[in-house]
């Protein structure tokens, strides 16, 4: 086989890899048009559209993106696309960085050749959608902000140079952005990136400042315009911390804590097959040998098809989050790794491999940092950032690629990465959270707070069954209302109704009525009387009606029955059956609870 037949060979597989990448993307922005969650997603679009409205929390996510939301419009599609993009160009400038500070020659990976890699590698970070839980959220901005950190450590240097002071700004930056959005995973980043900056030798007292000085004034700014000063943003999350923990969620575990990896039969053999398949792949595309290298071509080669097999529909495996774990991402890593012991053995001790250990150790770490402070099994969730896992052992196969003097090794890794992520987000497509059908399937067009989404008919027939309730009724937008079904705030935001007291007044848990009730008692007494019910009679996440009384507005003489509706199969919270639903609009107030005005 001559050089020319290697080099269309090589042309082929990065062509399809790219090919498969742009698929990918466009499928995931495609996508963002179908279905909709009634509880989460209502929650994170109150939240994000009037932010100001509460005064506690636990997240300041909703600042955050509130800009963005003006900025598109509120439309729930557009605000979903421009998520997904962000997410993937996040991850897309952590991968060029990785590959930015471990230069190879130009001769051995072209720019060209860079940038597919670095993309295909980048959409790995769609792991994290799941759940199929696409709208901004704070673990969207906890990701996004992990991620920007993750550029910064791999820029930062301790000499002082244009790169490495934009890498210690930009770890301020993820630092302040963590912040806002989870706090205990700024508290782990700064304890990861502070073990990792003298272990990788790049400790400097003046750069370091530059890190810590952004971090501080971007929360300083961030705490004046929200709270009017850093004071006032602390008693906002500590008050918000403390109606979190009276919840009762069970949600209060140790921070620091190891669990139980746990992989069912199937993902056993699945995490087997994708180390075998990731070390076969690596050590192939290493020899010098062409032959041999065609024939590792065939593992990102197949990996494409497979990926635009199933997003053009030319194969509709029944594939659901159930039967998928996306934990076997950590078999890539794996797997690259034996093999780059493998090649580079006889360097194993060298500087050059000790040097990039530091980088590996903590990229490995991040997602830890990600989940940490999370109630649910660490392991479970990491897998929303298990782009680290896999970009930790890039730094140690560029070692392998500069002693081939080729880009060929990078290949699998990166298309591996990247169908691992597309199979856990093409999981969820197929088995939506809280949602009866898979999204592929969606067909009725509905307005949803005044975007166009693609929902299933009974979802499509109970949103509009409440806008027209919500229209004969009398309602106009901006008019406060409390939710008492303790599950439906995206009803509210659909009729464009102001949540009081909560974005998401969740119900279900032990202390949701006194919470509910510590909640409606920051709100102005006029504005609460004013405020029109949603009620859901008997359900099982219902917030009790003491909740009202105890403010002296009594639901059977103060209020009128409006309407009702019937909820969709398998909406809100474990699969439900349909329940009847409630509007309730107040009767004239001629003896006002509120204490007059003197």
């Amino acid at each position: 086989m001559n050089s020319k037949n290697r080099s269309t060979a090589d042309f082929v597989a990065l062509i399809l890899s790219g090919l498969a990448t742009l698929a990918v993307v466009a499928w995931m922005l495609l996508l963002a048009r179908r279905g909709i969650d009634i509880t989460d997603e209502g929650f994170y679009l109150n939240w994000i559209a009037a932010p100001g409205t509460y005064p506690v929390s636990v997240t300041l996510f909703g600042f955050v993106y509130h800009p963005i939301y003006r900025l598109l419009g509120g439309d729930i599609v557009l605000l979903r696309q421009a998520n997904i993009v962000l997410t993937f160009g996040f991850a897309w400038v952590f991968c060029a960085a990785l590959l930015f500070r471990h230069p190879v020659r130009p001769d051995a990976m072209p720019a060209w050749v860079r940038t597919i890699i670095t993309a295909a590698m980048a959409a790995g970070s769609f792991s994290f959608f799941y759940y199929w839980l696409v709208t901004p959220s704070y673990n969207g901005l906890t990701l996004q902000a992990v991620t920007i950190v993750a550029a910064g450590i791999v820029l930062a240097d301790r000499q002082p140079s244009r790169v490495s002071v934009v890498g210690w700004a930009t770890i301020g930056i993820g630092g302040a952005l963590a912040f806002l959005a989870k706090p205990s995973t700024a508290a782990a980043l700064a304890v990861l990136v502070a073990l990792y900056i003298p272990a990788a030798g790049k400790f400097n007292v003046r750069m370091a400042s530059v890190s810590v000085l952004t971090a501080a004034l971007l929360l300083l700014i961030a705490s004046l315009l929200i709270d009017g000063s850093p004071q006032g943003t602390y008693w906002r999350l500590k008050a918000g911390l403390t109606s979190f923990d009276a919840l009762g969620s069970g949600q209060a575990q140790t921070l620091f804590r190891w669990e139980k990896f746990g992989l069912a039969p199937k993902a056993k053999i699945g995490f087997a097959i994708g180390t075998l398949t990731t070390f076969v792949g690596v050590c192939l595309c290493a020899s010098r040998n062409r032959a041999v290298i065609i024939l590792g071509f065939l593992v990102p080669a197949a990996v494409a098809l497979f990926e635009l097999a199933l997003i053009f529909g030319l194969w509709l495996p029944n594939i659901r989050p159930a039967d998928f774990d996306a934990k076997i991402m950590l078999s890539i890593p794996l797997g690259a790794a034996v093999a780059c012991l493998v090649l580079i053995r006889g360097e194993i001790f060298s500087k050059a491999v000790v040097r990039r250990l530091a980088l590996s150790i903590a990229l490995l770490m991040l997602p830890y940092a990600f989940v940490f402070g999370t109630a649910d099994n660490y392991w479970s969730r990491s897998v929303a950032a298990g782009l680290f896992w896999v970009a930790s052992v890039v730094p140690l196969l560029l070692l392998v690629v500069e002693r081939v003097g080729s880009w060929r090794p990078l290949l699998p890794v990166a298309m591996l990465c990247q169908m691992v992520a597309f199979l856990a987000a093409y999981a969820a497509s197929e088995a939506p959270y809280r949602q009866p059908q898979p999204l592929r399937l969606n067909t009725q067009v509905t307005n949803v707070g005044g975007s166009k989404l693609l929902l299933d008919d009974g979802f499509a027939r109970y949103f509009n069954e409440i806008a027209k309730l919500s229209e004969h009724s009398g309602f106009t937008a901006g008019t406060p209302m409390i939710d008492l079904t303790g599950h439906s705030p995206t009803v509210l935001y659909t009729i464009g109704a102001k949540p009081i007291g909560e974005a998401w007044i969740i119900g279900g848990y032990p202390g949701s009525d006194r919470v509910a009730e510590e909640a409606l008692a920051r709100v102005p007494c006029t504005e609460r009387e004013a405020a029109w019910l949603l009620v859901e009679p008997g359900g099982s996440h219902s917030i009790s009606p003491t909740v009202i009384h105890h403010f002296g507005m009594n639901l059977d003489l103060d209020y009128e029955v409006v309407g009702e509706i019937t909820t969709a199969a398998d909406s809100g919270f474990f699969g439900q059956k349909p329940r009847l639903q409630r509007i309730l609009k107040p009767t004239e107030v001629t003896n006002s609870h509120c204490p007059s005005k003197r």
